[in-house]
């Protein structure tokens, strides 16, 4: 099978580079010393170049007393309010590594009076941070520490205080790696 290619690592960690392995004339499969790949031909070569992104449906998110608070969570993914002064909260699962450009919560007009932010908790002591803040149907593309680390903290979207007929709709983070 002369001219065929296959793709694989080629050294030891932490440094492995991507490699064009080819057969020979005699079907011996051999080294292509002059294909190493970069990390960012890597990427490319499997698609997770550019812009990915991570999105949610608004029933992702939970009112923070969920026992009390009067919400309607539709069979198409929104969520309503149906009283005032309900708060919510949606974790996010995002690649150990991947830095985040953008971010927004999308809901209806009366929705976009209040704000949402991406928080990040310090798994070894509880602690906030907010990375991120924008009123809803508002992106933010200046985040704060926007690289995730998974071996020290968790992620979640939250609002503040919304009333009676606001919705979300869903939310949508833009990352790269």
């Amino acid at each position: 099978m002369a001219g065929a290619h296959l793709y694989g690592w080629y050294g030891t960690l932490p440094n492995p580079k991507w490699v064009k392995l080819v057969c020979d004339a005699d079907g011996k499969l051999i080294l292509d010393p002059d294909s190493k790949y970069t990390d960012e031909k890597a990427r490319a070569a499997c698609k997770l170049s550019g812009s990915l992104y991570w999105s949610c449906p608004g029933v992702h998110f939970d009112a923070l007393n969920p026992a009390s608070d009067d919400i309607y969570k539709s069979r198409g993914g929104y969520i309503r309010v149906d009283a005032d002064g309900i708060f919510f909260v949606g974790s996010i699962s995002l690649p150990h590594g991947a830095t985040i450009t953008g971010a927004i919560v999308f809901g209806n007009e009366a929705a976009g009076a209040v704000k949402w932010y991406i928080r990040r908790l310090t798994l070894s002591s509880r602690a906030l941070s907010d990375m991120a803040e924008k009123n809803i149907n508002t992106e933010d593309t200046t985040i704060t520490t926007p690289t995730i680390d998974n071996s020290l903290y968790v992620y979640v979207l939250y609002t503040d205080s919304l009333d009676t007929n606001d919705e979300l709709w869903g939310a949508r983070i833009t990352y790269t790696l």
